[in-house]
């Protein structure tokens, strides 16, 4: 447990006499030049940290003398370095608190069991975070570090580093396939397995520190399950570490859960990559689940966790996380309430990293602390409501209740300034007021695509080889230009057989006539107009083989040379033709904004193109679809292409028509499509395929509410995805 004394919190009265408990254990350490103890309370498995000057002190309370007699005393022989009077109380205050001394000249009194019920009935009253002891696992971890124990050897650590480094080689080989697998690992179908790999990877985890700590002498006196968000993962009691006199053996404990889980991720990835099917997908899910939660969580020094903790032993900064605290705590007394405190963090350097880390770690508390809440309205219901307002309760309403009665009852004689917390709750109040309740216009704006307007697709009529491509991609043509030549030679071949039929059919046809057979005269007459029908068809399909532009415009396609020789399939896109002067904007558009588009003028919609300054004016008409659709409107806007719109794949995947990318993903959500015209003069600048901006209008919102909104959006979308 980190603690220090804290000398701006200062009693009021003297402080009466102390006896320093007998069965305290304490430990020399020195952290860069600078020697400390380490203060091991056996009774509670505690650990604390005391400089040389408090510690001297601390040592002479027998209970029988005042603590200013011995503070006379000890300073004495701190000629340099004497304590003061403020210091000598707040460290009694801290040492009765702490309850390392106690009043009378009982020194070996065990604390009473008051504040280790308190300790524990706290670790289980905390809805976002719980713990609940299980078992005393050091036995077990005397017997397993010998077994274990040389892995966390220096040749192993080369290894280990080995290993990583082929890991990310392999994965990034094959970065395509491993990014394209993590895309549906988080769906709610995934979610058992990657459970149960969480699981095993903290057991994992926990053993390690546990065998780690016993490696270099420790105990570990206590091993259980910790509910974070309901979300059960294990933890042991390795405070011991923090006797032991080098830093490096204190920094191998807390990294050896680390050490373990990346290793496992390493192979997990060599793997993956020399597999496929089920093996590759469970390897894929272990590399996510070890190396993801590993970043995120443990190594990340702002939370309490192994980071920090190795930070804290490799920067020589014990209590960091104490004194950044300290810190905040120390800014909020004195420029929010008006109390002029001490600032407790270090001078020089030391001082700047306490400072920055403090107000860092203050900032994520918050995030944290909303993640969670919205996290638990989330995917909890109604009972995430419940959490929330327990939430609600610890992190807001219990400090303003202590606010309350701190100026109520005031400390140490001292009450918060009056003037200094009602200049600051007024500026806070106008600032939401600002924020939450004067609207302000915002533009509602929405993705859009130039196309034209229309489009028109050149198909084969019939099936046939690319005998002849006469125009280039981006060629003006005109109407009836003879663009591409198509073949057939089975209808060519068909088509002779029939004129040589029909020629055979004529002849014949005389001869019945002559010897008067009329009945097999009209006979024939019939199967020859079947035959005639037959070649004329065939004659139109024959002509329909060579295309010609239906209308003026330009040629779109690229490499259309490439196509002489190919087989085209009756239906099959050849190219394509667009007017450059008739161009329009494919528009989608949210359900939350569809309303505003009926409310916007023709001339009063705004668009942009992404990465042009001037803006396009020239709208002449808007469509809208009467129903939301999740199809995307098109390729280019979708975030496969480098668009802003999430999609997700289809459940068939096998489309192979001209919109395959249309047709084998859809949206994440329904979304409205409007079309708007374009004038010729607006249109002839622009190139189909620009990705544009189009603002409907205005809206009356307050930022706070636009700001709440987005992060709901964003949080809601991102818990749907999965």
């Amino acid at each position: 447990m980190d603690a220090q004394p804290n000398p701006s919190a200062m009693p009021d009265q003297r402080e009466p006499a102390l006896a320093i408990r007998s069965d305290l254990k304490c430990h020399l350490h020195t952290t860069g030049k600078t020697p400390f103890y380490v203060i091991e309370d056996p009774a509670r498995g505690r650990f604390y940290r005391m400089g040389l000057r408090e510690w001297t002190f601390a040592t002479q309370l027998d209970g029988r003398q005042s603590p200013e007699q011995i503070a006379g005393r000890v300073n004495q022989q701190l000629v340099d370095e004497p304590l003061s009077e403020i210091e000598v109380q707040a460290l009694c205050q801290w040492l009765v608190r702490a309850e390392l001394a106690t009043a009378g000249e009982d020194g070996a009194v065990v604390p009473s069991g008051k504040s280790r019920s308190a300790a524990k009935k706290a670790s289980w009253t905390n809805p976002f975070f719980m713990r609940f002891p299980l078992v005393d696992p050091d036995r077990f971890l005397g017997h397993a570090a010998p077994l274990f124990g040389w892995l966390l050897s220096p040749v192993c650590f080369v290894l280990w580093t080995l290993l990583l480094g082929v890991a990310a080689v392999h994965i990034a080989g094959d970065w395509d396939r491993f990014a394209g697998a993590a895309a549906g690992v988080l769906m709610p179908a995934n979610w058992p397995y990657l459970i149960g790999i969480w699981i095993v990877l903290k057991f994992l985890h926990e053993l390690f520190h546990g065998i780690a700590c016993k490696r270099f002498g420790g105990t570990v006196p206590q091993a259980g399950i910790a509910l974070i968000l309901f979300s059960p993962v294990p933890y042991v009691d390795v405070t011991s570490c923090w006797a032991f006199h080098s830093k490096w053996e204190r920094i191998t404990v807390s990294a050896a859960g680390m050490y373990v889980e990346m290793a496992i991720a390493g192979i997990a990835a060599i793997a993956w990559s020399c597999t496929t099917g089920t093996t590759s997908w469970w390897c894929h899910n272990i590399v996510l689940t070890a190396g993801l939660t590993t970043f995120l969580f443990n190594a990340n020094m702002l939370m309490k966790f192994d980071g920090y903790y190795m930070a804290a032993d490799f920067l020589d900064l014990p209590n960091l996380y104490t004194r950044g605290r300290h810190y905040v705590r120390y800014l909020g007394r004195r420029y929010l309430l008006g109390m002029p405190g001490m600032d407790t963090s270090a001078a020089g350097q030391e001082s700047s990293l306490v400072k920055i880390y403090g107000v860092a770690s203050a900032n994520w508390r918050i995030l944290v602390c909303a993640g969670l809440c919205l996290t638990a309205m989330h995917l909890f219901f109604g009972f995430g409501l419940v959490l929330t307002g327990f939430g609600i309760v610890i992190f807001l309403i219990l400090p303003l209740l202590k606010l309350a009665k701190l100026f109520i009852l005031g400390e140490s004689g001292r009450r918060p300034s009056l003037v200094r917390v009602t200049s600051v709750a007024a500026a806070a109040g106008l600032i939401l007021y600002g924020l939450f309740v004067v609207p302000m216009p915002l533009k509602n704006t929405s993705p859009a695509v130039v196309e034209y307007d229309p489009l028109t697709m050149l198909r084969a009529c019939g099936p046939g080889f690319v005998r002849e491509v006469l125009v280039e991609g981006g060629d003006e043509v005109s109407e009836g230009q003879l663009l591409v030549v198509l073949v057939d030679d089975d209808s060519q071949r068909e088509l002779a057989d029939l004129e040589l039929a029909i020629e055979s059919s004529e002849t014949t046809g005389r001869v019945f006539q002559r010897e008067g057979k009329m009945d097999h005269y009209q006979a024939e007459l019939r199967d020859r107009g079947a035959l005639i029908k037959r070649r004329d068809e065939l004659k139109n399909n024959i002509s329909e083989l060579t295309v010609r532009a239906p209308v003026k415009g330009r040629i779109l396609g690229r490499n259309l040379a490439a196509l002489t020789g190919t087989y085209m399939e009756a239906g099959d896109t050849i190219l394509s033709i667009g007017d450059e002067l008739n161009k329009e904007l494919i528009v989608s558009i949210s359900q939350d904004h569809v309303e505003s588009i009926d409310k916007t003028p023709i001339d009063a919609i705004q668009s942009r193109i992404v990465g042009r300054p001037d803006s396009i004016r020239g709208a002449l008409s808007i469509k809208t679809s009467p129903r939301a659709t999740t199809r995307l409107p098109h390729e280019a806007l979708g975030a496969g292409a480098g668009g802003p719109l999430p999609i997700e794949r289809t459940s068939d995947e096998s489309t192979t028509t001209d919109n395959a990318a249309r047709d084998n993903f859809r949206l994440t959500e329904p979304r409205f499509v409007a079309t708007i015209s374009l004038a010729a003069t607006e249109a002839q600048d622009l190139r189909a395929g620009e990705i544009a901006s189009v603002a409907f209008g205005n809206e009356s919102r307050s930022i706070g509410e636009t700001i709440c909104r987005s992060v709901a959006d964003w949080f809601r979308e991102r818990m749907e995805s999965r």
